[in-house]
């Protein structure tokens, strides 16, 4: 399949038809890139030029054939009522937990009258007059619940009080359901990532009777508007992965450490992972990718067809060298 573009390796990808070399997804690289850029995470939010163009010139360096369009994640939260602060390196940071001292009747939030899910939107845009794979990504439920009431605080209530933790992680899913069917409409996927509802966070029995059926509707919503449902789940999903087939998704992005060969035969979507994203922000970090790329092709041989070639989380401090390697390493293999 070579001469296609990133976005037809991608979406051949999501079929399971992918013939040639598995397509290369960061799948977090927003803040990574206005960073590599020299770019203040203020000005891309007030420019969506400013940040598109970040964006494109990062997924063209590092040969990325799907990129986020959208990394201001947890607007939302900020739309409802949490203090936050925009910090370089780390997008924006919640400072005060709208829920913190009781659970109040937060209406969701409409997108449409958000200002930087507006600016989102029109950055959503112009990065898809590119020729990569554009998607947007939301929190999970669990995760933007612990926005609103306090992780730590919203932990506690699902041991003490678990009504109030499930009211929480409604409320949570109404509003990232609003928001992704919004950025649905302007990208070509919408990934949910669920990091606070981790399984190496939450037992077992809070993750299956909480946080997986939250996460169905927000991978519903973007299925509804025609758009591709994806779904990153923080850490050592291998004991959930039977649950985790039962999601309308159409693509499973894995932490370090999950078996990319017992995903795929699990799982019947498309797989990214491969790279350790702690390992690659060493010195060495190309001879870590390297090292991740082989153990990754080998693990999913005869399976290729619907294999992503990702890093293991967001790329946060990862230098841009450590990133470029990837395209050629992977096309060594291949030729």
């Amino acid at each position: 399949m070579e001469g296609l573009t990133g976005r037809e390796r991608s979406l051949a990808a999501l079929r399971a038809e992918n013939q040639g070399i598995p397509p290369i997804i960061p799948p977090f690289q927003g803040t990574w890139a206005l960073n590599t850029e020299g770019v203040p995470l203020r000005d891309a939010i007030e420019d969506p030029r400013v940040n598109a163009g970040a964006q494109l010139r990062a997924a063209q360096r590092c040969g990325f054939d799907a990129f986020e369009g959208m990394w201001d994640w947890l607007t939302m939260a900020e739309a409802m009522g949490c203090g936050v602060k925009i910090k370089d390196g780390m997008g924006a940071v919640t400072v005060d937990h709208v829920l913190a001292d009781g659970i109040d009747d937060v209406p969701a939030p409409d997108p449409s009258a958000d200002g930087r899910a507006l600016s989102n939107r029109d950055a959503l845009e112009l990065c898809a007059e590119g020729d990569s794979f554009v998607y947007s990504t939301v929190p999970g439920p669990f995760t933007l619940a612990g926005e609103l009431r306090g992780l730590e605080q919203l932990m506690m209530d699902s041991i003490l009080e678990p009504e109030t933790c499930q009211d929480v992680v409604s409320l949570s899913t109404r509003a990232i359901e609003g928001y992704a069917g919004f950025y649905a409409a302007h990208s070509e996927g919408v990934l949910v990532c669920e990091s606070s509802g981790s399984p190496d966070l939450v037992p077992p029995e809070l993750f299956t009777s909480v946080v997986l059926p939250a996460i169905t509707r927000p991978l519903q919503a973007a299925r509804s508007e025609g758009r591709h449902p994806m779904l990153y789940i923080a850490g050592d999903s291998s004991p959930l992965l039977e649950d985790l087939s039962r999601l309308p998704m159409d693509l499973l992005s894995v932490d370090r450490g999950v078996d990319l060969g017992l995903c795929l035969g699990t799982v019947d979507c498309a797989v990214a992972g491969g790279i350790d994203a702690v390992a690659i922000l060493s010195d060495d970090g190309c001879g870590a990718a390297a090292d991740g790329i082989a153990s990754a092709i080998e693990a999913v041989r005869g399976q290729e067809g619907r294999f992503f070639l990702a890093a293991s989380s967001d790329l946060s401090a990862a230098p841009i060298g450590n990133v470029e390697c990837w395209s050629g390493l992977l096309r060594s293999h291949y030729h």
